[in-house]
């Protein structure tokens, strides 16, 4: 595999470079050497001192060699992207560029990352979410976290400096967590829907939504999510076959200890939204994870995917709704129950309306495998778990530990494979601590199926 090494200083552009074994960069052979085996590196970036974390992955459906990563290297403390256009041999890399004034792209005010996720438009261009705050020379903060979006119209060769979607406000009030889907807009201009956490000194107490209907040029004021009595953890908003917006969030209940999912729908086309309960079980979500939502492509089925304690330890489930969120099926359980606790889970739904899941699961304490699921029928059966890494991943290696465990793997359908990332550690030290994004694409294959 040939890899290459990222120049931080230079950002908003690709960065290409030549890594080299002899002058500190890892080997190019090892245990993250196959993208179809195992894994294999999803950055260019051979340093030991790199630590990838937040990975999301798009892949395009017409060309599945073509595939982009974005994550943020905690080390450098920038939010960044990786694509490849031979499904995942070789690699460059760049940064986002951050508008002026406005700081790096690492922990925020509340202590979670500041990476959203990177999607794909009908158009085929590229959009990434992050929330970032505008600081003085001495690094304060001159006002509360803002959601900036970056845009690539070259398949992700290059992105377009970062602009403010959601402009932050008081140093008290921030814009955390955002979450981004692009779908067809109006005259055929991209639509971006984001949704996004508001913060401020009690806590996290309401989520919002926000979109544009013209590829990002101009946004919408936030519109309230949750409602009384609030919530947080949206997922990535969705449309359905009949224009309605879909979001889910989680309710926690500090004093019962349950937490209640929950569905926001917004009938007027984002201008306001409904609330309705999905599930109430302990413990959704291993910390602050939200609950992922996907619809089908012919946009009459929603299915959500989630984490919770209903028997005694962290199982992954879905649900299905076939009627726009009116009922939902019974949870389907995602994971062995001869492993350990499953958690984190994230879903895509592929244009033949194939369901990937993927989630990590504890082999033991600390150490984490990656488990990918699917079904073909709707998500009545599931295959069985297929363990994607080749090597369990030590997480008192690396620094996924270090901010909360809250961010898990994600996955791209794409015709008859999925391609999922996840970090991993494997690569590091106790000296070096090296994370990196990792890449496995994983072909579907006639398998049994468990109801």
């Amino acid at each position: 595999m040939v890899v290459g090494v990222v120049v931080l200083g230079i950002a908003g552009a690709r960065l290409l470079g030549g890594g080299d074994a002899d002058a500190g960069g890892a080997p190019d052979e090892g245990p993250l050497a196959s993208c179809d085996v195992g894994g294999c590196r999803a950055n260019g970036d051979v340093r030991p001192a790199r630590g990838y974390e937040v990975p999301s992955v798009v892949v395009d459906p017409d060309d599945p060699a073509h595939v982009v990563v974005a994550d943020v290297n905690l080390v450098g403390g920038v939010c960044g992207w990786h694509v490849s256009f031979d499904g995942g041999e070789t690699w460059e890399d760049g940064v986002f560029e951050l508008p002026a004034g406005f700081k790096n792209c690492q922990l925020d005010s509340a202590g979670f990352l500041s990476a959203g996720n990177v999607a794909r438009g009908p158009s085929g261009d590229l959009y990434y979410v992050l929330s970032s705050a505008r600081v003085d020379q001495a690094k304060r903060p001159l006002e509360g976290e803002s959601v900036l979006v970056a845009r690539s119209r070259d398949g992700g060769r290059t992105f377009d400096p970062a602009t403010v979607a959601v402009p932050g406000g008081s140093s008290e009030v921030n814009y955390l967590r955002p979450s981004i889907g692009v779908v067809a807009g109006p005259g055929g201009a991209d639509r971006v829907l984001l949704s996004f956490w508001e913060c401020d000194q009690q806590g996290c107490p309401r989520a919002h939504f926000v979109q544009s209907l013209d590829a990002g040029a101009t946004y919408s004021s936030p519109v309230l999510v949750s409602q009384a009595p609030g919530g947080n953890s949206p997922s990535v908003p969705v449309v359905d076959a009949d224009g309605t917006v879909h979001v889910t969030f989680l309710r926690r209940d500090s004093a019962t200890d349950t937490v209640e999912l929950a569905l926001a729908r917004s009938d007027d086309g984002g201008a306001s939204f409904t609330n309705s309960a999905i599930d109430r079980q302990p413990s959704i979500g291993r910390t602050y994870d939200a609950a992922e939502l996907a619809v089908s492509p012919d946009g009459r089925s929603l299915h959500t995917v989630f984490s919770d304690n209903r028997q005694g330890r962290p199982d992954v489930f879905l649900r299905s709704s076939l009627d726009g969120g009116d009922t939902w099926s019974q949870a389907v359980l995602l994971n062995d129950l001869s492993g350990g606790g499953a958690f984190l889970p994230n879903l895509s739904v592929g244009p033949q309306g194939r369901i990937d899941v993927v989630f990590y699961q504890q082999s033991r304490e600390n150490v984490n495998d990656v488990i990918w699921t699917y079904s073909t029928d709707g998500g009545v059966r599931f295959s069985r778990g297929l363990q994607l890494n080749d090597g369990s991943i030590d997480r008192e290696v690396g620094y996924t530990a270090e901010v909360g465990d809250s961010y898990g793997p994600d996955v791209a359908s794409a015709p008859g494979a999925a391609f999922v990332v996840w970090s991993d550690s494997r690569l590091g030290t106790g000296l070096t601590d090296t994370q990196d994004s990792v890449l496995r694409r994983a072909e579907v294959r006639p398998a049994p199926s468990r109801p």
